[in-house]
């Protein structure tokens, strides 16, 4: 879970907690809360400092390319606007998880289904049992104080 996390954050998405749960038999759910779960299209992309060894080399890529805005000088360093790779976090989410090597758990990973839950309303696709996990994971309360 920590892995998939530092990924999705890596690709800018703003993880606000995560948790992971499984019946040891046949299910396990990855729940993670997000500031959004849509990034917008274009990122600003930083390149290397104005005066180091790394700035030709990085103007000499992006410099001649259509999809690109810049290269660019923002304060010391220069910068380009580009295309986002995944600005949808399931989209992000199948990403990383069919980078990772986990020999064991290959096929289940491709077979999962990936949920966007926006309201409390959401969970009814969920099978009971794991509504209740769900809900309890979406209001982040101790079962003594609800």
């Amino acid at each position: 879970m920590a892995l998939l996390v530092r990924n999705l954050r890596k690709l800018g998405f703003k993880v606000v907690r995560s948790m992971a749960w499984s019946d040891d038999k046949s299910i396990i759910l990855l729940m993670m809360i997000f500031e959004e779960l849509e990034l917008p299209r274009y990122e600003l992309h930083e390149g290397p400092p104005v005066d180091s060894d790394a700035a030709d080399s990085f103007i000499r890529k992006y410099v001649n390319r259509q999809d690109v805005v810049g290269p660019f000088i923002r304060g010391t360093r220069w910068f380009i606007v580009r295309n986002r790779r995944f600005p949808d976090v399931i989209d992000a989410t199948r990403h990383i998880i069919s980078t990772v090597s986990l020999k064991h758990l290959g096929n289940t990973l491709a077979r999962s289904e990936y949920i966007k839950v926006k309201s409390i309303n959401d969970i009814e696709v969920f099978h009971q049992s794991e509504r209740a996990i769900v809900k309890e994971f979406l209001w982040s309360r101790p079962w003594w104080l609800t």
